[in-house]
């Protein structure tokens, strides 16, 4: 291993220990989201188009149903900190953001600088220029927004997968870039007494773990750039856990012998009745369990998702020895021994229970909720920053935007980009007309995600088989 590598390797994993082994400072660690917070999630297209941000949404909506939370996608493909910081006034302070959360570098450090033969100078001179750059717009970003009075988080960049085993032949480098920007959003969470979420250093450590039993795992998608769902599911856990938001949709603990209730967390517990070899009872539940979709699944093998921010513990206590049926609303939900509800069992991913069903209404509604706000809504932001640099162009006229993004398009026939730009272009044509009703769309899918969320009572009987 070179001796720089070695370095970087060596400065990983003590941040990794640092991050796992050690309680964080109070003033780094986010704050859990209150009541009527707009949180603006403002990056490239690993916030625009992905779904990290929409998984935080969803624990929020399902967690704390009675303290609505809007969560506001502020991501625009292929866009810088410089981007972000022009931006900002049209883009994500015309939400009223009471905290916004940043996460640029990947586009910032220049991916093209890197590769067989970019070494030496002028090379090393362009990449410290953007990495310079990226510095400047963090912090010009974060003035503009402590200005605004919004809250701030600065979290790390997602990883460049230079190391996995993939059809797609890595530039070494670009990670190591990307732990530079690791190290300037640090820097600046402590100037600007701000909280920092890191997913560069974990998801670098996470990846080489991995890779050391398979080297083509990778935690990143086969571009070694975009995460997939169950990358956006680990950096979602790590957000949530940097919070420290509550591990239980809700704790019940319930004494069979007395016939009482030991102990309730997020849960109120009536009419408890023993019966002959078993008990009931009423449960109003204050939360929902957050249901993992199936194509974030694989994320449960690489971190503990559901442990540690998805119990919903039921424990019965002083039950004679033997099997019991779980009922609830009259439906069998599952079967445990005494022994086994002694300890606690977990419902939270259940799909038998009610609450788990109830769980899939509102996961449906986010879906919806972010399928518009990710795709046509971002693709009206992303026309009008493209076109940034036309002060001829009315943005209000869609005449005007129209021709003027069709002529860009045109001119980029060729480069590798243009399916992307002709993508977005047509779909600007398609969406534009019709966004008074898209708007409306994604509020009435935010509205209908809470109001599905809402708690509901259940009866529960534990009966002896």
């Amino acid at each position: 291993m070179k001796p720089q590598n070695l370095i970087f390797a060596c400065f990983i994993i003590s941040s990794f220990l640092l991050v796992t082994t050690m309680t964080s400072p109070a003033q780094d660690r986010p704050r859990p989201f209150q009541e009527d917070d707009v949180v603006c999630f403002l990056g490239d297209s690993i916030t625009h188009s992905r779904r990290y941000h929409s998984y935080i949404q969803l624990f929020y909506a399902t967690r704390f149903p009675r303290r609505p939370v809007r969560v506001v996608n502020c991501g625009i493909s292929g866009d810088t900190a410089e981007g972000g910081s022009s931006r900002l006034a049209w883009d994500v302070l015309v939400h009223k953001p009471t905290v916004t959360a940043i996460m640029f570098g990947m586009n910032d450090v220049g991916r093209g600088l890197y590769g067989p033969g970019k070494t030496g100078e002028p090379w090393d001179s362009q990449r410290r220029h953007r990495l310079e750059a990226y510095e400047k717009n963090m912090r010009r970003i974060a003035d503009d927004l402590r200005q605004a009075k919004s809250g701030i988080v600065f979290i790390t960049p997602s990883i460049y997968d230079q190391t996995a085993r993939l059809e797609t032949t890595p530039e070494i480098g670009i990670n190591d870039a990307l732990a530079s920007c690791t190290a300037v959003a640090r820097r600046l969470a402590v100037e600007y007494d701000a909280a920092v979420v890191d997913f560069h250093d974990f998801m670098s450590i996470l990846n080489e773990k991995h890779q050391k039993d398979d080297p083509a795992f990778t935690i990143i998608g086969p571009d070694r750039v975009h995460p997939g769902d169950p990358g956006h599911l680990v950096m979602a856990w790590r957000f949530l856990k940097a919070q420290e938001v509550p591990r239980f949709v809700s704790r019940t603990i319930l004494d069979a012998g007395e016939g009482r209730v030991f102990e309730g967390e997020g849960v109120a517990i009536s009419n408890l009745q023993r019966i002959e070899g078993g008990l009931t009872f009423d449960s109003l539940e204050e939360a929902l369990p957050f249901i993992v979709p199936e194509t974030a699944r694989p994320a449960l093998d690489l971190v503990p998702f559901q442990d540690d921010l998805n119990r919903e513990t039921l424990v019965v206590r002083g039950l004679d020895p033997g099997q019991y049926e779980i009922r609830i609303d009259d439906e069998g939900v599952a079967e445990a021994s005494g022994a086994d509800l002694g300890e606690g069992i977990d419902l939270a991913d259940n799909p038998r229970t009610p609450m788990y069903r109830q769980a899939l209404d509102v996961l449906d509604a986010d879906t919806r909720r972010h399928a518009v706000t990710s795709g046509p809504i971002r693709t009206l932001a992303y026309a009008r920053h493209v076109l940034r640099d036309r002060p001829e162009v009315d943005f209000s006229d869609f005449e005007q935007m129209k021709n003027a993004l069709v002529k860009r398009m045109n001119s980029m026939e060729g480069q590798p980009w243009y399916p992307s730009v002709r993508k977005q272009t047509e779909q600007y044509i398609e969406v534009k007309p019709k966004e008074a009703e898209i708007l409306e769309e994604a509020g009435s899918a935010w509205r209908e995600m809470y109001a599905k969320a809402q708690p509901r009572p259940h009866h529960f009987e534990i009966v002896r088989r």
